[in-house]
């Protein structure tokens, strides 16, 4: 029998847009995007988080990580980091 939670999120699951998201990553995977690159948009990106405020045996939790390019750049940050993302990008 399924929990009320389970049924919360399946309630909040657009199984269309994961498999958009999906899609989207697996045909536009940045592989070809040189490392200073995507740097580069890394610390655009996230610019206004605290990172002086995370310890390195912090855990984080990258929700939405597709193929892992911003994963790739958080894991040095934190001690431990949570990887989820519903699509088959990941």
């Amino acid at each position: 029998m399924k929990s009320s939670v389970d049924k919360q999120v399946k309630k909040n699951l657009d199984l269309a847009t994961v498999r958009s998201f999906g899609d989207k990553w697996s045909r536009f995977d940045q592989l070809d995007l040189s490392e200073e690159e995507g740097r580069k948009i890394f610390d655009r990106y996230f610019t206004v988080f605290p990172w002086d405020k995370v310890s390195k045996k912090a855990t984080g939790f990258d929700m939405g990580c597709g193929s892992g390019r911003w994963a790739k750049l958080m894991a040095p940050r934190v001690g431990h980091l949570h990887c989820i993302d519903p699509s088959s990008a990941i």
